[in-house]
């Protein structure tokens, strides 16, 4: 193309004069009019405007044309109008000034680059081609108007009052940093924003939908863009990724849409209808967003919309992952899912409200929590499934009602996975229906926790419908006492309207914390857990316990139904610490002294809960590719659109809770087994079961639980038959430690001839300088009376046990004197332990085999003997000994505990000589022993020992008989001693129940052995022995003593 330059005060003016004027002339002579003043055509295609001229027409039939570069240079001034007509393509380049208005028609391509000063009011371009403008940076045009097949505004100045581009295929404005424009309407079957800067009154549209697969507007708005309100009609697909600030509303049409919104909108966002897409990645929405009628997807990551978020009507998607929404949630008609990802209680704020409207819809918490501070779950509305999965958590307060479905579903289902809770202590919460003759379904693999709130064991769960258990768990407050103690409980009901009968199956374990309970025989019913009201069902197998359930002398177990058939408790579930029909007779004695003050008890925690997998719904599809016109010129860089976040991987499978059923017991040995009691919770209800009789309540409505009386109602007198106490297996070994330390003390001071032998091995040991060791044991099997306080029922502790010790000690002083008195005293150590197998009447089974039983002890004594001349003695022990226990149960629990015990034994005896070989010598002995042992406690209670004070005396007679073997001195012998505890009891308190241990009793002991002199120095002594007691208690076992004196 040729190019055309004029210049009015360029020095090269004179050298054109000519050739001008030439060219006037042929222009002249040439058919139509071409006016260029101070413009002059250097070719057919090149014009050149320099000087003042008072305007430019170039018109057909060329020359110039009908490609033509119109150039108007620095200093250079049109005064007039530019009309350009129908030419094939044109290029104009304002380096001056232009106080016309600038029309070009009939014309191809069009670029017009304002780089100077456009005193027009308008510029307006029709044509078929590719329209471009552009406008350099402290620029400006005022009105523009162009038509063609394409149109491009590409702005770095300032578009005045108005620009209007039509095209037959698209439109693209580029707005860059700095820049503004009055006012943009676009018309085309696509249209391009790509803005940094300013419009002033925002976008306009009015296209419909035309190419497939891609929008058919696209508004990209960046950091320091500023659009005030977007407006698109027809049923064109827009899209709008906002980075800056969007000041006004956003309306949108009919058509498929995408607003993402990474900053700042200031006014509603009014999507329309089609199936449209809503992507908040930031920034704040100050006012309604309203997705519209159709399929709609919103994805928020962050941010904060400060009004509510409306998704109108459609079956839609809302996949919430961050951020916060300050009014409420309005999914509206249609079957709508929303998914909450990831959100606690400051996304899930005070008063939200998340409604599902109308329809079929489903509520996703995943690793979502509202917690105690967050929205309240009455705010859930209309909602036809609530699942929470993935470590979700669901917290209800303020005495919340959770109602599920709608006026036209009814109902609905709340599902908690395995690795899932919901937190219902503080109060009565309920899930219920929206329509009160229909039932919930509420399905649990995960927790039901009703501990979270105060410590008041009063919260109830109500369930109006069913409640499946899927290896879930019920987590509740007890205070484990007698009848009627308070509980937090699971009720199942239904409304007064509702026909169909609430039924809670499948398998769910409780686990029962308590609340400062002290344990108690209940002698009715029990502790209601499980409430089933006005007909409600459950099933046999429905509830079972995760873990013990114990305080003080006392088993809880769990029980369907109550003691005697009743309609209205049969589907009911108890906790009771008693049978029925005795297996153990009770014998009521009187009651003893009242027990200490007591001790609190010791829980145990709650048992993780199972993580079963957590099933995760496939992510939308994204959004179809938008097809955008590359930048003529550099842009700012794309915003890429953030990620959906990757789905958490599934949980661990779940774990099967173990069974808690009454432990079996093993009888002593000796004894047959009683009849295998069976002592799995309750029954099945009978047939033709009738409801209780109804209540008076509002309209539809039934109030929660009705069916119990109020904690700490006494039992009806008479109204059950005769229980017996489930006892706990660790209660016999706890109650034998004192009886077992003052047996071993007995066994450690022995007597004089336990200890030395014979008078006559200490003849010839004038001096001291000996040592004298023994080794004692014994096996035996001892039962005692224990009586339980308020009850007096026998627990009949036993022990099958046996005893070790080695005992070492010197005589420090001798005395003799002519008339065969001798006196000796010296000191010993002793180191006892006592071993067994403990038994009782625990768990309701006769003579159970409950656990173990260990004690031993470290003892320092000091003795003194007396012997006269005809080898009568009297001797006198003192001793210390520090005692060390442990009682455990088979079942795992037990604890230790210290103690000391203090003894003195005094003893006498007379042998009376028969003939040369024989001696009779009757004996005596009195022991008196103080036993503490310290205070200690386990898992379900304190256990307080009460010191106590025993007297033991003992009756005996020895024959012996005393000759030589070989030369050396033989005694062998045969005793026959009575002993008799005079002591009463021995009380062990269990927080505040105490069990008395009669220790009073009267046994046999047979004992043999031989005493040999094998040198001067050396002397061995060894005997056997059988004890048994006389009459009532059994106590038999077998012993042995060894024994060797040394001197040197």
């Amino acid at each position: 193309m040729t190019y055309w330059a004029i210049d009015g005060n360029s020095p090269q003016q004179q050298c054109v004069w000519g050739v001008a004027a030439i060219l006037v002339v042929v222009l002249l002579l040439l058919p139509g009019k071409q006016a260029f003043a101070q413009c002059a055509a250097t070719d057919a295609s090149t014009v050149s405007c320099s000087g003042s001229s008072t305007g430019l027409t170039i018109v057909p039939p060329p020359p110039p044309g009908p490609n033509v570069t119109v150039t108007v240079q620095p200093g250079a001034t049109i005064n007039g109008p530019v009309v350009i007509d129908n030419l094939t393509t044109l290029s104009f380049q304002n380096n001056g000034q232009i106080n016309g208005n600038i029309t070009v028609t009939r014309n191809g391509d069009f670029t017009f680059d304002q780089n100077g000063t456009f005193g027009g009011t308008a510029l307006s371009v029709t044509g078929t081609g590719s329209n471009n403008l552009i406008v350099r940076a402290g620029r400006s045009v005022n009105n523009v108007t162009m038509s063609g097949a394409t149109n491009q505004v590409d702005n770095s100045g300032v578009l005045n009052t108005s620009v209007t581009l039509n095209a037959t295929t698209s439109n693209t404005v580029i707005n860059r940093t700095g820049a503004a424009i009055n006012q943009l309407t676009l018309s085309g079957p696509t249209n391009t924003v790509d803005n940094d800067g300013l419009f002033n009154q925002g976008l306009a549209f009015s296209n419909g939908h035309t190419a497939s697969n891609q929008y058919d507007n696209t508004i990209t708005n960046r950091v320091n863009g500023v659009i005030n309100g977007v407006n698109s009609t027809g049923n064109a697909y827009n899209s709008i990724d906002n980075a800056g600030v969007i000041n006004g509303a956003v309306n949108l049409g009919a058509g498929n849409d995408l607003f993402a919104n990474r900053a700042q909108t200031n006014g509603a966002v009014n999507m329309g209808g089609g199936n449209d897409i809503f992507a908040m990645f930031g920034g704040t929405i100050c006012c309604t967003v309203n997705l519209g009628d159709g399929n709609d997807l919103a994805v928020i990551f962050g941010g904060t919309i400060s009004s509510d978020f409306q998704a109108g009507a459609g079956n839609d998607t809302l996949a919430w992952q961050g951020g916060k929404i300050v009014a409420g949630v309005r999914m509206g008609d249609g079957n709508d899912y929303a998914l909450l990802t990831n959100l606690t209680s400051a996304n899930l704020v005070p008063g939200l409200l998340v409604d599902g409207g109308p329809g079929t819809d489903r509520l996703v918490f995943q690793n979502s929590q509202n917690g105690n501070d967050g929205l309240d779950v009455s705010q859930l509305t209309q909602w036809e499934s609530i699942a929470l999965n993935f470590h979700s958590q669901l917290t209800f307060k303020n005495y919340a009602a959770l109602t599920l479905g709608d006026a036209g579903t009814g109902t609905g289902t709340l599902s908690i996975d395995g690795s899932s809770t919901v937190f219902s202590g503080n109060g009565t919460q309920s899930v219920r229906p929206w329509n009160p003759s229909a039932l919930v379904s509420v399905a649990n693999a995960g927790t039901i926790d009703l501990t979270n709130g105060p410590a008041t064991a009063t919260d109830r769960f109500v369930i109006y419908g069913n409640y499946t258990g899927q290896n879930g768990n019920l987590n509740l407050q007890t205070v484990l006492g007698t009848d009627n103690s308070p509980s937090d409980q699971l009720v199942i009901q239904k409304n007064s309207t509702a026909t169909a009968v609430p039924t809670a199956s499948g398998s769910t374990t409780l686990n029962v914390t308590n609340l400062n309970g002290l344990g108690a025989m209940t002698t009715s019913d029990g502790i209601r857990v499980v409430d089933a009201v006005d007909g409600a069902a459950t099933t046999s197998g429905a509830f079972t316990l995760g873990s013990r359930v114990a305080a003080g002398a006392y088993e809880y177990q769990l029980f369907r139904g109550g003691v005697t058939a009743n309609a209205a408790n049969d589907n009911d579930w108890f906790l009771r610490s008693s049978v029925p029909n005795p297996a153990v007779p009770i014998t009521t004695l009187p009651a003893p002294a009242p027990p200490p003050p007591p001790v609190p008890a010791v829980t145990l925690p709650a048992p993780v809960p199972a993580v079963p997998a957590v099933p995760l719904l496939p992510a939308p599809a994204p959004p179809s590719p938008v097809t955008t016109l590359p930048a003529p010129l550099p842009s700012a860089p794309a915003i890429p659109t953030p990620p959906l976040p990757a789905p958490p991987p599934p949980a661990p499978p779940p774990i099967d809770p173990p069974p808690v059923s009454p432990p079996g017991g093993t009888p002593p040995p000796g004894q047959t087994p009683p009849p295998e009691q069976t002592t799995s919770p309750g029954q099945t209800t009978p047939p033709g079961q009738t409801t209780p009789p109804g209540q008076t309540t509002p309209p539809g409505e039934t109030p929660p639980g009705s069916g119990q009386p109020p904690a700490g109602t006494p039992p009806v007198e008479n109204a059950s038959p005769p229980v017996t106490p489930l006892i706990r297996p660790e209660i016999p070994g706890y109650v034998l430690m004192p009886g077992i330390a003052q047996q071993m003390g007995l066994d450690t001071i022995g007597t004089f001839h336990e200890r030395r032998g014979d008078q006559a091995l200490l003849d010839g040991y004038g001096n001291p300088g000996s040592v004298w060791v023994r080794a004692l044991g014994d096996g035996r099997d001892q039962r005692w009376r224990s009586t339980i306080s308020g009850i007096g029922y026998q627990l009949s502790p036993q022990i099958s046990s046996n005893m070790w010790g080695v005992q070492v000690g010197t005589d420090a002083y001798t005395r003799h004197d002519d008339r065969g008195n001798e006196d000796r005293a010296g000191l010993f150590y002793a180191h006892t332990e006592t071993h067994g197998t403990v038994y009782g009447n625990t768990l309701a089974i006769e003579g159970n085999r409950s656990g173990t039983l260990d004690l031993q002890g470290d003892s320092l004594g000091l003795y003194w003997t007396h012997m006269g001349p005809n080898r009568w003695y009297l001797d006198a022990v003192a001793m210390y000994t520090r005692l060390k226990g442990n009682a455990e149960s088979n079942m795992g629990t037990g604890a230790g505990t210290d103690g000391n015990a203090f003894a003195v034994s005094l003893e006498s005896g007379i042998p009376f000589r028969l003939n040369d070989s024989w001696a009779l010598e009757p004996q005596g002995q009195i022991v008196w022993q103080h036993i503490n042992f310290d205070n200690t406690a386990d898992q379900y209670s304190s256990i307080d020992y009460r010191n106590f004070d025993a007297f033991t005396g003992r009756l005996g007679l020895r024959l012996e008989n005393n000759t030589l073997i070989h030369g050396m001195p033989w005694q062998s012998f045969i005793s026959a001693d009575v002993w008799h505890n005079f002591t009463a009891t021995s009380n062990v308190a269990f927080d505040g129940t105490n069990l008395a241990t009669s220790l009073g009793s009267t046994s046999l002991e047979l004992r043999g052995g031989v005493t040999t002199k094998w040198t001067k120095n050396i002397a061995t002594y060894l005997s056997v022995s059988y004890v048994t007691k006389l009459g009532g208690q059994t106590d038999h076992g077998v012993g042995g003593i060894g024994g060797v004196r040394i001197r040197w």
